[in-house]
C-alpha cells in the first residue's frame, strides 16, 4: 500500500524548504521532519466480500533549534490536511481515500539542553482496501 508515500507526497507538495521523509529522526542534521505511522491502525469496517475500512494514525515530527520554524512548518502541514479538499490518490490503486482527522495542534514533545525542540502533529486518515 502506498498511503504513506502519498502523505508524503502531498506535504512535500507544500515546498516547506525542507523535505519531509520517512522513518525516525536521527539527529544528524540541524533540522529535520519526518513522517510516521503511530501504533493502533485498525479495520473499522469489513463486509462480506472482504472490503475493509480501515483507519490510521499518522505522525509529522520536527526537530530543530529553531522553534518558530518549526512552528511555521507545522501549521503549514496542519492547514494543508484541515483544508475541506484535502484527498489522496494511490498510484497503485491499494486504496481509496475517504477521510482526514486532525488530532491535535502541533505541539512540543521536548526541548534538550542543546535547544534542539522537537513537535509533532497528529492526524487520522480513513481509507477503503478492495479486496481484489
Amino acid at each position: 500500500m502506498d498511503l504513506a508515500d502519498q502523505i508524503q507526497d502531498k506535504i512535500n507538495a507544500l515546498d516547506l524548504g525542507i523535505t519531509v521523509d520517512q522513518g525516525y529522526l536521527t539527529g544528524k542534521q540541524a533540522t529535520e521532519i519526518v513522517l510516521y505511522s503511530l501504533p493502533g491502525g485498525a479495520v473499522v469496517e469489513e463486509d462480506f466480500a472482504g472490503n475493509k475500512t480501515e483507519r490510521y494514525m499518522f505522525e509529522v515530527t520536527m526537530r530543530s533549534q529553531d522553534q518558530g520554524l518549526i512552528n511555521q512548518t507545522l501549521f503549514k502541514i496542519a492547514e494543508l490536511i484541515n483544508d475541506p479538499s484535502f484527498t489522496l490518490t494511490s498510484d497503485n490503486n491499494s486504496f481509496h481515500f475517504t477521510d482526514v482527522e486532525m488530532l491535535g495542534f502541533p505541539h512540543v514533545v521536548s526541548i534538550d539542553v542543546e535547544g534542539f525542540a522537537v513537535y509533532s502533529l497528529d492526524f487520522a486518515i480513513t481509507i477503503d482496501v478492495m479486496n481484489n
